[in-house]
């Protein structure tokens, strides 16, 4: 069971979990677990904002009005649980959510070390493509695009479009995996090895189809 969730999967976003998730698995009405944030919200905010969002109910059950739910924080979700009874059901929910957002935040802090090494590796990659290519930005940009489409089959904008990034500020890579990211370090570090041996650009994205063993979508 997934119990605890990260915003359009954005390194910068904090994990939540959700009134609704704490009233299905930790044995309460939905609404008594909504009107319980309301009665302490003012405490709940001390951890940081309270926000909402509405879901269309399933068709079977009564009534279409959207249904009210809840985002809390690891710190909110903690003190909204301690305000329930200790049934055994909610003491195997408190468990599991905890390891959830241990894990979760274990995952984020890997994504991030692992971007900040990209964004290294990536101010190396510039330097060498402009040193063996020419101080050409549209040459910088076809080689990011090859990485993209060697690795993952599509270019920056088919990645923006898969992850639904609106953002200018943001790029595909803050919304990657870290095993992915890891992969971008990799074939960015065998372009930089290619470069100073001599490789054009078509024989660098020849070799890392045949390294990465994947069919390049031209």
């Amino acid at each position: 069971m997934k119990l605890v969730f990260i915003t359009d999967n954005n390194l910068k976003n904090d994990p939540y979990t959700t009134s609704k998730i704490i009233a299905e698995y930790g044995g309460q009405e939905h609404r008594a677990v909504r009107q319980l944030i309301r009665t302490h919200e003012k405490s709940l905010r001390e951890f940081g904002k309270v926000s909402t969002f509405e879901m269309q109910k399933p068709e079977n059950e009564l009534g279409g009005r959207p249904e009210k739910y809840y985002k809390l924080n690891e710190e909110q979700a903690t003190f909204l649980i301690t305000l329930m009874k200790n049934t055994p059901q909610v003491v195997l929910f408190k468990k599991e959510l905890v390891k959830q957002f241990f894990t979760m935040r274990q995952e984020l802090e890997k994504r991030r070390l692992e971007r900040e090494t990209e964004l290294k590796s990536r101010k190396e990659l510039t330097e060498k493509i402009k040193f063996h290519l020419g101080n050409d930005n549209f040459k910088f940009i076809a080689f990011t695009q090859m990485i993209y489409k060697v690795l993952f089959g599509k270019d920056a904008q088919g990645l923006r479009d898969t992850f639904g990034i609106n953002d200018k500020k943001k790029t595909p890579k803050d919304f990657m995996s870290s095993q992915d990211v890891e992969k971008i370090r990799k074939a960015e570090d065998k372009a930089l090895t290619m470069l100073e041996l001599g490789y054009d650009y078509q024989q660098v994205r020849e070799q890392l189809d045949k390294i990465f063993n994947e069919k390049n979508i031209a």
